[in-house]
């Protein structure tokens, strides 16, 4: 069985030679079947991921943003972060209360003070994702602050800071100070505030301190607070992907919230990319099935056209096994070359369509044109298996022929 296969692919590649022209045209024909669709199929994924890395690059396109002041307790936090869907959440005080005169000592001896907006955070903020906070080593509390706030006071990293909250109390102004210290910066475009962002338990200790509440963690001296069920004003969601923002943002409207986020784009692009993926999967079926059609009826002709040598084949011992064997190699040598083709076809069109389109590649931050590996490898492999179902069906009757065949022709 080995000997014949062998002979098989000896006798297959000097047919191809000799009947170069027949065999260049299969070539040339898988080839051009084959480059538009893999053309097609770069454009689609460079064009969706790149419009998809954009929104992914920018984490605020994650945000579910509550439109006004609620009244939302620990537990409803507590399964708002349980979905699969949510990706980050930290709830917010009254924005009233969420503010801090930060004040950073001189050497002339005055102290420079902005008032900035408190941002709660904690472990996998999205914002803050790749920012690595300095500790100190004393006991002051590290923040990230905003870029705005650095530039207004000229801030550094590691800079120690103080942070005061003010209140009036029963005709007098008091002050709650706490002892900060830049841990990071944030990148320059994050936020347009003049902001810092700080653990929760800060914002729950200034919301009770402007409450006219005493906070002994801090050291802010006032009356307790009475132990009563927590609310809080409002939240910092975010959704665990893009793929996630639509279900998030429908989930808490049909709570009875107000939200705003970015679902309408994110539908925008999943509908473009659902309409590209049908109208590809749509011209390669089509295409697919053009080509199958055609290889096969070329394939069964030529046979036909060779059934006297190939019956003379049988005549001189070889096996049915070799026979069906000759046209499979031929496929595959086909399939491989037109690929091949196909291949240089598509490189050399990224080149010239990345070039001619420059301008929009620079607006989506990314390739027009992308083809992954594992995509290469899946359409050798279709084309393969394409190849080489025509080629079993052509030579369906190989098997059948009789040695006596080529005599009777003779």
């Amino acid at each position: 069985m080995l000997l014949d296969l062998r002979i098989a692919f000896g006798l297959c590649v000097r047919d191809m030679l000799v009947d170069w022209r027949m065999s260049l045209c299969f070539i040339l024909g898988l080839t051009a079947v084959l480059a538009p669709l893999i053309i097609m199929f770069g454009l689609k994924t460079g064009l969706v991921d790149g419009l998809r890395d954009r929104l992914l690059s920018d984490p605020r396109n994650l945000e579910i943003v509550i439109v006004g002041s609620g009244k939302f307790d620990a537990d409803w936090f507590k399964a708002l972060a349980a979905r699969p869907d949510v990706g980050f959440v930290k709830p917010k005080t009254r924005a009233i209360a969420a503010t801090i005169t930060v004040t950073v000592p001189r050497e002339s001896g005055l102290q420079s003070a902005e008032v900035a907006d408190l941002i709660p955070t904690g472990i996998g903020d999205p914002l803050l994702e790749g920012i690595t906070v300095e500790k100190p080593s004393n006991d002051r509390l590290a923040v990230v602050v905003s870029a705005r706030l650095a530039e207004m006071l000229n801030l550094t990293l590691g800079e120690e800071i103080g942070g005061a909250v003010t209140r009036q109390r029963g005709g007098r102004r008091e002050l709650g100070p706490v002892n900060l210290s830049v841990g990071a910066i944030a990148p320059d475009g994050l936020t347009t505030r003049a902001a810092i962002f700080v653990p929760v338990s800060l914002m729950e200790a200034t919301e009770s301190f402007r409450d006219g509440y005493g906070v002994p963690a801090f050291g802010w001296e006032g009356p307790d607070r009475p132990s009563e069920r927590i609310y809080y004003a409002g939240a910092r969601i975010y959704a665990k992907d893009l793929a996630s923002v639509t279900s998030l943002h429908r989930h808490l409207t049909d709570a009875g919230l107000s939200v705003r986020s970015k679902a309408s784009e994110v539908d925008g692009l999943n509908s473009f990319a659902e309409s590209l993926t049908g109208g590809f999967l749509i011209i390669a079926f089509f295409s697919v099935i053009g080509f199958l059609v055609s290889l096969t009826a070329s394939l069964w002709s030529n046979f036909e056209r060779k059934r006297q040598a190939t019956s003379f084949l049988r005549l001189i011992g070889m096996r049915a096994v070799g026979l069906i064997a000759i046209p499979i190699y031929q496929a595959f040598i086909i399939a491989t070359a037109g690929f091949a083709g196909a291949l240089a076809t598509f490189f050399g069109a990224a080149i010239v369509i990345e070039t001619v389109f420059a301008d929009i590649g620079a607006s989506v931050e990314d390739d027009l044109v992308v083809l992954k590996a594992m995509d290469i490898l899946i359409f050798f492999a279709v084309t393969l298996g394409i190849s080489v179902l025509a080629s079993a069906v052509s030579s369906y009757g190989l098997s059948n022929i009789s040695p006596a065949e080529g005599l009777r022709e003779r």
